[in-house]
């Protein structure tokens, strides 16, 4: 199992996703329509702000709409799994060394990562 990985960046509270996130999706969606045996998952995080079944619950939906998105390009459903993390995995410190807010890392948290299974 390995592949390559993309990462969907949101806005505060936010699983809509953006003109340009639809642009990178729709070329995700055509490499998965050309080959039925790729597939791949599809991670939401947060960032840390919120309570712990908020961004759980807000993670999953991040997921879900790229899920959706994708599925509307096309591609079926057997193809992709989805996972919600909320705030487990972040990928950068939502604070700074002294506790005060890092509004660039959490910036970075707030995204879906898509690990290509192929």
């Amino acid at each position: 199992k390995g592949g390559d990985s993309l990462a969907i960046y949101f806005d505060l509270d936010s699983e809509d996703l953006t003109t340009r996130t639809k642009r990178q999706l729709s070329i995700v969606a055509n490499l998965l329509k050309n080959d039925a045996a790729k597939k791949l998952t599809i991670s939401g995080h947060t960032d840390a702000l919120g309570t712990k079944e908020h961004n759980l619950k807000l993670s999953e939906q991040r997921a879900r709409q790229v899920m959706a998105y994708l599925a509307e390009q096309g591609v079926n459903a057997t193809q992709m799994a989805v996972e919600g993390y909320g705030k487990s995995k972040p990928r950068r410190p939502n604070t700074t060394q002294d506790g005060e807010d890092a509004p660039d890392g959490r910036r970075a948290n707030r995204r879906a990562e898509i690990l290509l299974n192929f």
